[in-house]
């Protein structure tokens, strides 16, 4: 039985050969598909939640991924691992206390939750 997962990273493949053509519809819909995906990503490991609130900043690098991918290995994989690399360079999001003072401050992600 196919999985969800298989069907998209198929058809993630498939649609970023016809986004780089300049199909715009394929475009559209694989930017929209794949997006899903990355918000899970921010959600499920730490080292990519840092990309939590730089919504603008994914769109240029999905952007970026659909224009330089070359058909090896999976999409999805190469978005993967472009943010997990440009990611690097972002620091993590602080989340304070109501006081505000540096001294109470807790890391995105470790709020005890």
């Amino acid at each position: 039985m196919i999985d969800e997962s298989e069907i998209l990273l198929g058809s993630a493949s498939c649609g970023s050969r016809l986004a780089q053509h300049g199909n715009l519809l394929a475009r559209q819909e694989l930017m929209g598909l794949i997006k899903y995906t990355i918000d899970d990503w921010i959600e499920r490991y730490y080292f990519l939640s840092r990309w939590r609130g730089y919504e603008d900043e994914i769109q240029k690098q999905l952007e970026a991924c659909i224009r330089r991918y070359r058909y090896s290995g999976s999409f999805v994989n190469y978005v993967f691992r472009t943010l997990e690399c440009a990611g690097r360079g972002i620091r993590p999001a602080r989340v304070y206390s109501l006081d505000h003072s540096e001294s109470n401050w807790v890391p995105d992600g470790d709020q005890g939750h």
